[in-house]
């Protein structure tokens, strides 16, 4: 018998070693009529598996780098929240003389925290300022009169007031006035189911404390509107 071209001599030892790989030597198969060792058939799909693997793991990363956006790309934006967190969808900015002052009679009145400021590049006022009452946000920034930009203290009055739900009106509009809020309405219980008072601050704006003390139907709040109107002399 003519020794095949693959045969594979195993080393003139005893024991264990040759014991565990003798079947790669004496185990044969048989394709079209020749005999091939079986650890050349082994290989052979061993070979082909890690090829296929790498193959695999070589297209897996082409593809990753043709979706990997580039710098600057729009696709990078798809992870930016639309919607900041902490932010409503609607947030009240207001327009003030002195906005490190206001924040100041905030944090003393209603318990705001400052989440920052951004000073004007010669350090002389207040450009943009956030702060957070609550779990509400709100926006200010100094007044700018040449820019059309002028604050309650400078028109003398707001027509916009602000609207604010607390646990206990009481403590908090006491806390206000205590800190230089001027009372405009006492605390007192309303028609439509809140408990609520206003007040104003020392720069020109209307806040409005309440806690929500009864759940109303239609009906009820409609009554009870009629009968605090008429009372007030109001058709």
């Amino acid at each position: 018998m003519q020794d095949h071209p693959f045969s594979l001599t195993l080393p003139a030892c005893e024991g264990p070693f040759r014991d565990k790989f003798q079947f790669f030597v004496e185990a044969e198969t048989h394709l079209s009529g020749s005999r091939i060792p079986l650890f050349v058939s082994l290989y052979t799909v061993f070979t082909q598996f890690i090829y296929s693997l790498i193959m695999v793991i070589l297209i897996r990363e082409f593809i990753h780098k043709l979706n990997k956006p580039v710098k600057g790309d729009r696709a990078m934006q798809t992870k930016v929240q639309a919607i900041p967190d902490g932010f409503q969808t609607v947030t009240p900015t207001l327009s003030l003389k002195d906005s490190l002052k206001a924040i100041a009679f905030y944090e003393k009145a209603f318990g705001a925290n400052n989440l920052g400021v951004l000073p004007s590049p010669d350090g002389k006022h207040t450009m943009h300022a956030t702060i957070r009452i609550g779990d509400s946000t709100l926006m200010m920034g100094d007044e700018m009169p040449d820019m059309g930009c002028r604050s309650a203290e400078t028109l003398g009055a707001s027509p916009v007031s602000l609207y604010v739900y607390v646990p206990d009106v009481d403590a908090v509009f006491e806390q206000a006035v205590a800190a230089g809020a001027t009372e405009v309405m006492p605390v007192a219980d309303m028609f439509w189911g809140d408990r609520c008072g206003t007040l104003k601050d020392p720069f020109g704006y209307q806040w409005t404390i309440a806690t929500h003390t009864r759940d109303l139907t239609e009906n009820e709040i409609h009554e009870g509107a009629r009968t605090f109107f008429a009372a007030a002399g109001k058709p």
